[in-house]
């Protein structure tokens, strides 16, 4: 964070004495209020009646068919966030992302009472002689009270349901960054500009430095990494260089649509480019649309032929890459931010 937007200074983390006493004080009550209620629904029927097979009215299979029904028209509509179309803004988006997935939830907690009557049902009737006495009585407890048992049964599959959406998210995160992290610093070397290594892109170098890196004993290949300030109309962006050839040879690029192996023949010839996932959110933008893209001689004209992740070349506001070689022809620029130096297999770094 302090690299790329704004200083942040680490201090040492205090502990806060009322916030350690609120948050006891918010987990007690919860606990004291969930406890009542269990315990007031627990004791609402007397005990010899719950215990007595024929106290109890046992749910029908007719009132069983309209929560079943209402449960599948609300997971239905979960699919609604398939319809979301591009470009609408985060806030927006994230809103629909939770509501569809509240239809979820509530379709669970509709339809747990009905299926804890089924499964209970057919434990009743054909499994119950099968079992000691305390089996037994639990089957045969299960139809006459799906709703008891099928709240606990939408609160479990509510929180796990919850679980498994964040480790999703997580997950999807941790294979895309690292992912990006193993491409992006995966050279043997760095060659960049002033005192310090930068995470963002440092100064503009010559071109003469990539040529005598090219000629150090034991180097296979230099890569070049430019990025360059540029504005899509109202949106500020980024312009970058890519060397293709020797992006494919080492890693590649971390797709979200569409694969490097695709569109080099495109970026090769100038007639396609990539755009970071995170321009083509907010442009609304695809593979296979068209973008304009400023040049010293006026607007032009490319294909995008793939889109791509990137955490730090563009900041947050994206970017548009090319082929290094267009960089240099179309836009007249030849200097370079970074250079990834690749070494030969044999080469050791000490003598290199």
């Amino acid at each position: 964070a302090s690299e790329i937007w704004i200083q942040v200074h680490i201090v040492n983390t205090k502990v806060s004495v009322w916030g350690w006493l609120i948050a006891v004080a918010m987990g007690i009550s919860t606990a004291f209020a969930a406890a009542y209620a269990a315990i007031r629904a627990t004791f609402a029927a007397p005990t010899i009646e719950a215990l007595r097979p024929a106290g109890l009215v046992s749910e029908s299979p007719g009132s069983i068919a309209i929560p079943l029904s209402t449960a599948a028209v609300f997971i239905s509509g979960v699919w609604l966030v398939k319809l979301v179309p591009s470009g609408r803004g985060f806030a927006s988006t994230v809103a629909t992302v939770i509501s569809t997935q509240a239809l979820g939830y509530i379709a669970v907690a509709i339809a747990a009472a009905p299926i804890v009557w089924i499964v209970g049902h057919i434990a009743s009737q054909h499994v119950a002689r099968y079992l000691p006495l305390p089996g037994a009585m639990a089957a045969e407890n299960l139809p006459r009270q799906p709703g008891r048992s099928g709240g606990t049964v939408a609160t479990i599959a509510a929180t796990m349901a919850m679980a498994v959406t964040v480790a999703i998210l997580v997950k999807s995160h941790d294979e895309m960054s690292l992912g990006w992290i193993e491409r992006h610093f995966g050279a043997d070397l760095f060659v960049g500009r002033g005192q310090r290594v930068r995470l963002m892109a440092s100064a503009p170098m010559d071109a003469e430095i990539g040529e005598t890196s090219k000629q150090v004993q034991g180097v296979e290949a230099v890569e070049i990494f430019r990025t360059i300030p540029i504005h899509l109309g109202p949106q500020p962006a980024f312009l970058q260089g890519l060397s293709v050839t020797q992006r494919l040879r080492h890693g590649g690029l971390p797709m979200v649509e569409g694969s490097l192996e695709a569109a080099a023949k495109k970026l090769i010839e100038g007639s396609g480019v990539l755009v970071s996932d995170n321009l083509a959110f907010k442009l609304g933008l695809h593979a296979g649309d068209r973008i304009a893209i400023p040049t010293p001689e006026g607007s032009r004209i490319f294909e995008i032929v793939g889109t791509y992740s990137d955490y730090l070349g563009s900041l947050d506001l994206g970017a548009v890459m090319v082929g290094q070689e267009h960089l240099s022809s179309i836009w007249g620029d030849k200097s370079a931010n970074l250079r990834r130096v690749w070494l030969e297999r044999d080469a050791k770094h000490a003598e290199a």
